[in-house]
């Protein structure tokens, strides 16, 4: 959550109401975590320009019997004077997704 800055939105995906704050930011995640899944992004670019910065990558969920999901996704920042985050927005829909085995 140091990352985000006190009155940071992460909008996930694009489309969705945004969670504002770091507490509504940190229930997103406890959300997502909940869910069981094994979790492992598969990064393919960071490009970071001034305040602005973009990260394409592959986010692959996978539950204990090896079935999941991989989920493509563009993941746009924007950074205030210190680094911290203050938006995110997440790109991804139903046709960024693929099922996986393991």
């Amino acid at each position: 959550m140091a990352l985000f800055a006190d009155g940071a939105a992460l909008i996930d995906p694009v489309g969705t109401d945004a969670n504002t704050g770091k507490a509504a930011i940190g229930a997103f995640w406890d959300r997502v975590i909940g869910l069981g899944m094994n979790m492992r992004p598969e990064i393919e670019r960071i490009v970071v320009c001034g305040g602005q910065g973009v990260l394409v990558f592959t986010m692959n969920t996978v539950n204990d019997a090896g079935m999941g999901m991989a989920v493509d996704v563009v993941d746009v920042f924007e950074l205030d004077e210190a680094a911290r985050i203050t938006t995110m927005r997440a790109y991804w829909d139903s046709g960024c997704m693929r099922p996986v085995q393991t």
